[in-house]
Order: C-alpha cells, then structure tokens, then sequence
C-alpha cells in the first residue's frame, strides 16, 4: 500500500513538528482476536514486529474482556505494524463467517486533550478522514470513567481502517498530549463499547448497589420485551442503583437523549424509579446480559462524574 505521506517524519518539520524519536498507539482489542495476533507461540506477533521494526505488546486481560494492543516506535513502523494488525483482524474475521462492509472493528484509545484536533471545527477533519479512507468512525462523548483516554471506533475493510489511523496518527502527532495523563485499562472496569460484543451470560445473577449477591432471578418470557433489549433465551442479572436526586436530570439527558443513548449503547433494560418522600436517592434498575449490565453501568457512572465535575466547577468559581 503506497503511503507517501507518510516516508519519513522529517517531512513534517515544514508543519512545526521537531524530530519524534517515537509515538504509541493504543488499541483496544476483545480478548478473543488477540489469540490470532499472537499466533501460536507467539509467531504472528513476532512476524510484526519483525516486518514492521516496532514495538508491539499485548497486554492482560482484565475485569473485562478487552486487552490493550500497544504499538510504539516511528511512524513509519507503527504505521507499518497496524496495517499487519488490521490485516490480521480482517483475516480472521472473515474465516469466522463475518459478512458486510465492516470486517474490522476496534476501538483506539484517545486522550481527551488531542480529541478536538481530531474531530476539527464543526467536524471537518474528522469528516476529511472518513471521505479519504472511507472507514466508519465514531468518537465517544465523555472519557472512560476514571481516565483521560476516549474510545475512538473506527470500523471498515482492513484497508480502509489502516488508512484511517494513519491520518489519526498525523493528527494526534500534531496535538501533543497536555495536562494529565490517565490512561484507560481494562483493570479500570469501563468496558469498552464494541460493536456486536455483548455475550451470553455464564450465570443468573441479581446485585445490589453493595456488591453482595442477592438472589439467583430468571425473568419470565412475559416480563422481557421481544424487540426490545433483551433476549427471552438468556438469562439475565439486574442492577439497582441508587442516585441522588439531583443528579437523575444528568443521567436523563434533555429530552431523555442520554438516558435514550445509555440504553442503545449498552443495550440493557433501563429504569428509573419514581422518587419516594423522604428519600434523597431515586433506584435506577439496570437488566441484561452482565455484559450490557456493565456496559450501562460504566455509562451510568460517567455521567454522574461529570455532574459532579461540573458542581465541583460552579462551587470553585462562585
């Protein structure tokens, strides 16, 4: 794939950019197609770096199933290592019967600082990247919860999301990182929204906002909508958590848009208990599969930071 923009660093010193020993890219993978990138006894991930003269790492999973792909070195090799990365994920993809126009689908981490370069005013670089490599792409609102990093998704043919990256990477090269930096990992309990991952769940479990387990409930046929979030054939958890008051409007949204996103992301069941007098909290009840649970949950639990965030804000500037 000829790529002349990109033959040297060098060449973007006209631009302002001084010599840049290295950058990292961080990708963020399901635990299951990293086994194909590593290949057996490491084969496939020692080819890459090989080929590429980067330095490529896989690291733990964690309390999710994601696991955090790691590519540093110039940007000719990191460019060159993702496009063996994205080539593999698309091989491997297609031997597993996916169909359509997306057989590549992953997630980059992207600190929140670097993330308005990204987009551009009024979305024009953004739009610029997905006309040039004709790949999908969509930038999460908030942060993961605890972190500074944002989920970038980016879905298309192997080709296409390696061209992708590779304007991202001009970009983010551009727009250092500034302030702190907190980056997202899969011990940080923040799934990850990946297209087409939710899995069935290994046990029937209901929580309380404590952590202790409860009681093992099954929903009946009746009580779970057919066209809905969940599935009459899997068994599900349900979540309650408590939220101040005040702070239910920040989970709602303006005319429920977050509430309203939360559900289709996460593709749980989600409800909002009517307040009782007396009671400074009102119950949000989460039902799914425990990965939408976890998914509405990180969800959930961002907004609330940011509502918080922001009072912190007020109360500093009054």
């Amino acid at each position: 794939m000829n790529t002349p923009e990109m033959s040297h660093p060098q060449q973007h010193a006209a631009s302002g950019i001084e010599d840049i020993p290295e950058i990292t890219l961080r990708v963020v993978l399901l635990s299951p197609l990293c086994g194909s990138l590593i290949g057996r006894g490491g084969a496939h991930i020692s080819y890459i770096r090989k080929m590429s003269q980067a330095h490529v790492n896989i690291g733990p999973q964690g309390v999710t199933q994601d696991r955090i792909l790691t590519i540093t070195g110039q940007i000719n090799a990191v460019n060159q290592a993702f496009t063996l990365v994205s080539s593999k994920l698309q091989e491997e993809a297609l031997s597993q019967g996916v169909e359509g126009n997306s057989p590549v689908q992953l997630t980059l981490a992207i600190h929140n600082t670097q993330v308005g370069a990204m987009i551009g005013k009024r979305g024009v670089r953004v739009a610029e990247i997905r006309e040039k490599s004709n790949a999908n792409i969509v930038i999460m609102n908030e942060c993961w919860l605890g972190t500074t990093d944002r989920p970038c998704q980016i879905s298309g043919t192997a080709e296409s999301v390696a061209s992708a990256v590779r304007q991202i990477i001009l970009t983010l090269v551009e727009t250092p990182i500034k302030g702190y930096n907190l980056p997202y990992t899969p011990e940080s309990n923040a799934p990850v929204l990946h297209p087409h991952s939710l899995q069935p769940p290994h046990a029937v479990l209901h929580y309380s906002m404590t952590g202790q387990q409860v009681t093992p409930l099954v929903l009946p046929p009746h009580a779970m909508p057919m066209n809905g979030h969940l599935n009459p054939n899997h068994t599900i958890l349900t979540r309650e958590l408590p939220v101040p008051i005040e702070a239910v409007g920040s989970i709602i949204g303006k005319g429920g848009s977050h509430i309203s996103h939360i559900r289709q992301q996460s593709q749980a069941l989600i409800k909002i208990q009517d307040s009782v007098p007396g009671n400074p909290a009102r119950l949000v009840t989460i039902s799914g599969t425990p990965r939408a649970v976890d998914v509405a949950q990180a969800m959930i639990r961002e907004r609330l930071l940011t509502h918080v965030s922001r009072l912190l804000f007020i109360r500093l500037i009054v």
